[in-house]
């Protein structure tokens, strides 16, 4: 059985974005319903699934601008003069100019990477197929390599990859590739560009949205439930929970309570579809849950 990566894109009722991700056995099942509709204050604006594709890289010694944290950008354009940015992790110092800074589009990989990028990508805000390039860069800092999705702009069939990267030092990363068929052409363009390795990959069509945000106590995603896991092999995960309910938590609005009747039902679902992402073992039940707080929200 292949096990499936679920990711879920919510928004809150100030606009703030938060990805979230579940490993599960199938590639539908309720557990995004559940969290959406029962437990989360954040709308879920929209999710795609994929098979999760195993590279098994061989590790490669850290080189210049070797480590994650450097990304290289390449600016697109589409017909209509809306520009966004595709990213890659741990560039090749060899596809810069002189200053280091600027990618050198006379550099025979780079060339080969914009034909790639020409046949197959899109603007994932517009929903509008990539037309020119307009220039490349390094980022020297890290930056957030998620784009925004605009579902109306986003048609039947249009899909997402997702590109997990691990680097030399042992740091991994996440990069998205969207298009309205699929992104083979440009992920190997972008592996012909980094000295990371790619980990893995999932791909999928984007969802429709199963919710809109609500204004409540805990409403931004950067207040979340963490949901501590146990498999049947006794191994420790845990899921995330957007802008969680506050009627989910006891008294004291910290410690999430485990007989509350969407977390129950939301264990019984997992239960049936739930993977501990590090082994592939089945989930078996919660161990506890936590309110926590954080800055890792997007706003656009």
């Amino acid at each position: 059985m292949v096990d499936h990566r679920h990711t879920m894109l919510w928004i809150d009722s100030m606009g703030l974005e938060r990805i979230t991700y579940l490993q599960l056995n199938t590639d539908s099942s309720d557990v995004e319903k559940i969290i959406a509709d029962d437990l989360s204050n954040a709308g879920l604006q929209t999710f795609w699934v994929g098979p999760i594709v195993e590279e098994f890289p061989e590790y490669v010694p850290p080189q210049p601008y070797g480590s994650v944290g450097y990304k290289g950008v390449i600016q697109t354009q589409d017909s209509l003069g809306n520009v966004g940015y595709i990213w890659w992790p741990a560039p090749l110092a060899s596809l810069f100019l002189g200053d280091a800074e600027t990618l050198d589009f006379s550099n025979a990989t780079v060339i080969a990477a914009v034909v790639a990028i020409l046949l197959d990508q899109w603007q994932p805000v517009w929903g509008t197929k990539v037309f020119g390039v307009l220039t490349g860069y390094m980022m020297r800092r890290a930056q957030s390599t998620r784009s925004r999705i605009a579902p109306s702009a986003v048609a039947s069939g249009d899909a997402y990859r997702e590109i997990e990267w691990i680097d030399g030092y042992g740091k991994t990363t996440v990069t998205r590739l969207f298009s309205d068929n699929n992104s083979s052409g440009s992920m190997a363009a972008m592996q012909s560009m980094s000295t990371a390795q790619v980990k893995s990959y999932w791909e999928g069509s984007v969802q429709p949205t199963y919710s809109g945000p609500v204004a409540q106590i805990y409403a931004s995603v950067g207040d979340y439930a963490l949901m501590y896991c146990e498999d049947v092999d006794g191994g420790s995960f845990s899921i995330t929970i957007p802008a969680p309910r506050a009627a989910m938590f006891l008294a004291d609005q910290e410690t999430v309570d485990l007989a509350y009747g969407g977390v129950t039902t939301l264990r019984d679902e997992c239960a049936l579809r739930l993977l501990n992402p590090a082994t592939g073992a089945r989930f078996a039940f919660f161990r506890a849950g936590q309110r926590k707080k954080d800055g890792n929200a997007l706003d656009w």
